[in-house]
């Protein structure tokens, strides 16, 4: 790991974990009701429809979550990310006249 996640408190571990996690129950959760409405009720309505679309976005978002821990993990916090400068500012090393 790198050593700004011992630094910064970051947990991207538990980042990957729980993008995945997620993902895959409603994954499994939307899985059901599809083929609950759709092949024993075969009542699959325009409300289902929306719920797809909505899952896929959301699966955008799982992935971007999980790729998010993944760079955390190994390249840890770019020196430019605001998040280096409010560390800092927080541990007194800077004072808020250096940000802007």
């Amino acid at each position: 790991m790198h050593p700004d996640v011992d630094e910064f408190g970051l947990d991207p571990i538990s980042t990957i974990v729980v993008g995945g996690v997620m993902l895959l129950l409603t994954g499994i959760a939307l899985s059901m009701r599809v083929y609950v409405r759709g092949f024993l009720i075969k009542a699959f309505g325009w409300d289902d429809r929306l719920l797809i679309i909505a899952f896929f976005l959301y699966c955008g978002n799982c992935i971007i979550l999980i790729l998010m821990g993944a760079t955390q993990a190994i390249n840890g916090v770019e020196e430019a990310s605001a998040t280096r400068k409010l560390g800092k500012v927080g541990s007194g090393e800077i004072h808020l006249d250096d940000i802007c």
